[in-house]
């Protein structure tokens, strides 16, 4: 049954109980008006080959039907575990999710998404194999909506210039959501830091990278839905300042200087995010998510990406980024059609 944030006194009833029998994986999750997207995700959860997890759900004040459905998760399941929060936001949620863990590694799941059954069985043989190893990522598939693949994304490579001038190298994660982590590297490195409303696994990510090496299982095991709830289209800017302080945190701890002037600045704008995220999207914000789908799967299917450009229009009919990508679209399709032409008349 869903439950409220616990107090103190059942925080250390807890603590006892996870020293009779705690599994060896946690899933965390945290879940905001996802009514559309949630059972898939929770169902792909369950669905794993590897059975020795909980999945603990932080709902974050959801309006809609979420709720319902994860207390019918709960009651037809003992490892699913829900709790229920104001809302707060995504980093907050995990804050708590991740304290109420119990495993001795902890994996992401976001709501919208979909992990395929071997993926812990994987992930876990992989960190159990490799002590010096703290994460364990994998390739993930973007995919729209509707379920069209749009693109795989394998290691990625970051490259951070510090102030030293020497290069730290960090192997990319494509996917926040498909990560498994060890319990006791994740608190050594601290944990997410509640003022990153956004990149808060960025943040996490480099001072993680302290702690041990990253390591891929080169297949794809994490389905991501490239969704018209993107913050993409609304917090971009936000987005880039949260990563640019993410890196400037870091570059503070490795030389040891304050990082307090920083942490002050992503305070502030962590504020700003939360009185924003409250106001519904204008339609130009509206417009640019459905303009984002677009651009994913023009490659794969065209047509599918026309439907969104003419959504994004018809929502905001000025929209100009819109009208250029579907000039570009149809002179394309156009080019292809006289290729194709010509090929088959012998020219």
């Amino acid at each position: 049954m869903a439950s409220r944030v616990p107090t103190p006194h059942s925080r250390v009833n807890k603590a006892a109980m996870m020293q009779e029998r705690a599994p060896t994986v946690s899933v965390v999750m945290g879940v905001y008006n996802a009514e559309r997207t949630l059972k898939l995700a929770v169902e792909s959860i369950l669905s794993q080959s590897f059975s020795d997890f909980e999945l603990v759900i932080v709902n974050d004040g959801s309006t809609d039907k979420t709720q319902e459905i994860l207390a019918d998760f709960a009651r037809r399941d003992a490892r699913v575990r829900v709790v229920t929060q104001t809302n707060q936001g995504l980093t907050r949620s995990l804050i708590l999710g991740c304290e109420l863990a119990s495993g001795r590694y902890i994996a992401r799941q976001d709501a919208d998404d979909v992990s395929m059954p071997d993926r812990f069985s994987q992930q876990v043989a992989l960190l159990e194999e490799d002590s010096s190893a703290v994460l364990a990522s994998c390739w993930v598939e973007d995919v729209s909506p509707e379920g069209v693949s749009c693109a795989v994304h394998k290691e990625l490579q970051h490259s951070l210039r510090l102030s030293s001038r020497v290069e730290h190298q960090l192997t990319g994660i494509a996917a926040h959501g498909s990560v498994l982590m060890r319990r006791c590297s994740l608190m050594d490195a601290g944990g997410y830091r509640a003022c990153f409303y956004y990149a808060q696994d960025s943040d996490l990510w480099l001072r993680l990278s302290q702690c041990g090496k990253f390591r891929i299982v080169p297949i794809v095991l994490y389905r991501r839905t490239i969704g018209t709830g993107s913050i993409s289209s609304r917090f971009s800017s936000a987005q880039s300042r949260f990563c640019e302080l993410a890196q400037e945190c870091f570059r503070a701890i490795l030389d040891g200087r304050s990082e307090q002037v920083l942490i002050s600045e992503a305070e502030k704008l962590a504020s700003d995010c939360r009185q924003r995220r409250s106001e519904p999207a204008t339609p130009v914000e509206a417009a640019t998510s459905l303009m984002l789908i677009a651009s994913q799967l023009v490659r794969h299917n065209p047509k599918l990406a026309r439907e969104y450009l003419w959504k994004a229009i018809r929502t905001y009919p000025l929209h100009w980024r819109s009208w250029k990508a579907l000039l570009c679209n149809s002179l394309r399709r156009n080019l292809q059609e006289t290729e194709s032409s010509n090929g088959d008349s012998g020219l």
